[in-house]
């Protein structure tokens, strides 16, 4: 319907992003349309235009102030901040929101004053007067948003930790003890604000006690404490904690810690070993990023990325699919020489989520993985709707250098699973060629209404881009 039709071409723009500037005096319309779907994707379109939607911060703030749909507030919010320092005009209604009664709104919020005025102390007295007569959700969202600011959040710790010891009780670490995970790392972040001198005693008390997710916290805050000398012989010493889940958190306070944790990395080495997946795949995470840092002393970056290699092989035999999956990720993002057969093998997993993760994965690399297009295109007969859904989107990322592609994916278009005829439309507009015209007209016609959109919308985003040029 037209309805459709419409959401389709706002999100076309939404995925163009600055470049599709020229329509926002179209999008600023949009946002009072009558459907929610279209003005929702209204604001995620000027967002991601940046600056240039400058002309439509009014209209943005008039929904920070008016709309009663959270949903509406937090993504006016999420636009203001996607515009920037261009929307310093509504800094008066984002402070305001900061003590919206929907925590996600609130949040929102936040993260937009940051991004349109990074060094601003105006929030601040907001957000303690939100945490001292708010409600559970305003608290919550008010010590979010400090979590975040870092040092310039400083001068609030102590009010910050008043109101986390009242959710507890008592006591100046007692919110780490907190049944509330949000309460725990706020108050974990506040922690890691204090002098290091003022902190690590109490920290290590809390890791000589016997609750799990309080320790957990404890390491976390060691991995922030400035300076890192103070905490790190006490961390190096939780890497061989009884709890999987304190290694877990005193590898990953390692990896925070960055280049001064390079010693640690015998202790780390011997957690590739861990009997626990969670534990192998953070001390493979953080060995990965301390060379990231800095290679060992006399090496060759490539040396470093042979050892990171041989350690995400390694973990690509792993009994545990979680920890597969892991590998395959990290292997795409760090575009080490020789990986495209490593993902290609990973096609034939048992474990269906891991050859999913095996075209997303390959899907990453973009015109690198084209070489792969073939076994992608026997993925979309996978038994597995998630993998045929994933290789469809994969064939698209990929690029459009495969003729090929295109009947195996219109073909796709015809797969009983909506997911996987909608990534098929997907890609196919993202190939680009004039023989997917066909087979996205007839997807026009589909019983679902997403891949009916889908398809709207690649025709939609063709028509979009001729006219932007």
């Amino acid at each position: 319907g037209e309805e459709d039709l419409r959401m389709a071409a706002v999100g076309a723009m939404a995925n163009m992003g600055p470049a599709a500037a020229a329509a926002v005096p179209e999008l600023k319309a949009a946002l009072k349309d009558p459907s929610h779907g279209v003005s929702m994707f209204a604001m995620w379109a000027l967002g991601s235009i940046g600056p240039a939607a400058a002309p439509a911060v009014d209209e943005l703030r008039r929904v920070l102030r008016e709309e009663e749909d959270s949903h509406a507030r937090c993504n006016a919010a999420t636009a203001l901040g996607g515009i920037g320092p261009a929307a310093e005009a509504a800094l008066p209604e984002l402070v305001s929101a900061l003590k919206d009664t929907d925590t996600v709104a609130g949040i929102s919020a936040a993260i937009a004053l940051e991004q349109i005025r990074p060094k601003s102390e105006a929030e601040v007295p907001a957000l303690l007067d939100g945490m001292r007569r708010g409600d559970a959700d305003q608290r919550r969202s008010s010590l979010w948003a400090f979590s975040q600011m870092g040092p310039r959040a400083r001068e609030a710790v102590p009010e910050l930790l008043k109101v986390l010891h009242e959710e507890r009780g008592a006591g100046e670490l007692a919110a780490l003890f907190s049944e509330d995970a949000s309460i725990r790392a706020s108050a974990a972040r506040a922690l890691a604000l204090r002098p290091a001198a003022d902190t690590v005693g109490g920290l290590f008390e809390v890791l000589r006690g016997t609750h799990t997710e309080a320790r957990k916290a404890a390491a976390w805050v060691l991995g922030m404490i400035e300076p890192p000398s103070e905490a790190l012989p006490g961390l190096r010493g939780l890497l061989r904690d009884s709890d999987s889940h304190v290694r877990e958190g005193a590898a990953a306070a390692l990896g925070r810690m960055g280049p001064p944790a390079r010693g640690a990395a015998g202790e780390l080495s011997d957690l590739l070993e861990d009997p626990h997946p969670h534990v192998r795949i953070a001390a493979t995470l953080v060995l990965d990023r301390l060379e990231a840092h800095a290679p060992a002393s006399g090496e060759g970056v490539s040396a470093a990325q042979e050892r990171e290699g041989l350690r995400l092989r390694r973990l690509l035999k792993d009994p545990d699919a979680r920890v597969r999956m892991y590998a395959l990720w990290s292997l795409a993002e760090s575009r080490l020489p020789g990986t495209l057969p490593d993902l290609l093998a990973a096609l034939e997993d048992e474990e269906p989520h891991v050859r999913m993760y095996a075209c997303w994965a390959l899907g990453a690399l973009g015109a690198s993985g084209a070489p792969g297009a073939r076994r992608l295109l026997m993925a979309l007969k996978d038994q597995d709707r998630n993998v045929r859904a994933g290789a469809a989107m994969a064939l698209g990322q990929i690029g459009g250098s495969e003729r090929s592609s295109v009947p195996g994916l219109a073909q796709a278009l015809r797969d009983p699973d909506p997911q996987t005829r909608m990534s098929a439309a997907h890609a196919l507009g993202a190939l680009g060629r004039e023989e997917a015209a066909g087979a996205l007209a007839g997807a026009l016609a589909d019983s679902d209404r997403s891949v009916r959109a889908g398809a709207a919308g690649e025709e939609a985003q063709h028509m979009a881009r001729h006219l932007m040029e």
